[in-house]
């Protein structure tokens, strides 16, 4: 071990940010426009296979990076496009062949893949040097990066001024990486600033829960993950009787257009309770 390709393999497999190539079986008897076809079926496997890369790679690259330099952290790009042997042709999916959804997901996995690269005791990751990184516009991808940041614990260096700037534009991803990478990095200690982060965020710690916050069910579910992560272990009867009411929250009830995360919320609010009583059954 360490004297092969090995470690190599394992890295081009785990790329995703190049054009990967793979073999058809030609099939002549087909019209063009059944060709085309099956070509992009073709390409729709072989992308949901790269949408799942990020994962691999998160493992592979954790914490590789011991330092970081004042240039801009850059992110490789997910390529969905497939070349294909032995016609030698680059074949793109088309639009709508893909979820928009599933792409969305799959830059936010890319980009916490790129943050756990970072190591937990690398330094130069401060609040200023995260605010250089963000983009104009908010993407996927950074929202990633920020969940990847939290998970490592360098979400704590983030200043309060800088995260407003993440969670006023109401972009969904970015505000769960953010709520929940710095429930992630402040694990199990309960800190007041971010539960008052969450709280804006979930109208269930709010004194008046039917306040509308225009926040999606979305980022509510992931407030609530928040809060059990902050609370981890903690027994805070508060914040664990929040959650368990939420479990049964009655206007979720009825599925409709306006709560199709529904079932996340609540798989998440009963995860919550989970973690704040993690451990503590004995006691309760």
């Amino acid at each position: 071990f360490g004297q092969d390709r090995r470690l190599e393999e394992v890295a081009r497999i785990l790329c995703s940010s190049t054009i990967p190539s793979i073999k058809i079986v030609e099939r002549p008897e087909l019209s063009e426009h059944d060709q085309t076809k099956e070509h992009q079926n073709q390409v729709v496997r072989v992308a949901e296979r790269t949408l799942a890369l990020p994962y691999g790679r998160a493992m592979f690259t954790f914490g590789s990076v011991p330092t970081v330099t004042r240039e801009a952290y850059t992110i490789p790009k997910i390529e969905y496009t497939v070349r294909m042997q032995p016609l030698n042709i680059t074949v793109a999916p088309e639009v709508g062949k893909l979820a928009l959804d599933s792409i969305n997901w799959g830059e936010f996995h890319n980009g916490v893949a790129a943050g756990l690269r970072i190591s937990p005791t690398a330094t130069g990751v401060e609040s200023s040097w995260i605010a250089f990184n963000k983009p104009s516009d908010l993407t996927p991808e950074h929202a990633g990066f920020l969940l990847g940041l939290g998970l490592t614990g360098h979400l704590k260096e983030m200043l309060t001024w800088h995260t407003f700037a993440y969670l006023t534009p109401k972009h969904d991803l970015t505000s769960i990486g953010v709520l929940l990478g710095l429930a992630s990095a402040n694990l199990g200690n309960g800190n007041q600033h971010v539960t008052k982060l969450l709280a804006v965020h979930t109208p269930a710690l709010l004194p008046t829960p039917t306040v509308d916050l225009n926040v999606s069910l979305l980022t509510q579910a992931a407030g609530l993950s928040g809060v059990g992560l902050l609370y981890l272990g903690t027994r805070n009867r508060r914040m664990a009787e929040v959650c368990l009411n939420q479990i049964s929250r009655h206007d979720l009830v009825q599925p409709d257009l306006s709560n199709e995360h529904r079932e996340a919320y609540t798989y998440a609010s009963a995860l919550a309770f989970g973690m704040i009583m993690l451990g503590k059954g004995t006691t309760i």
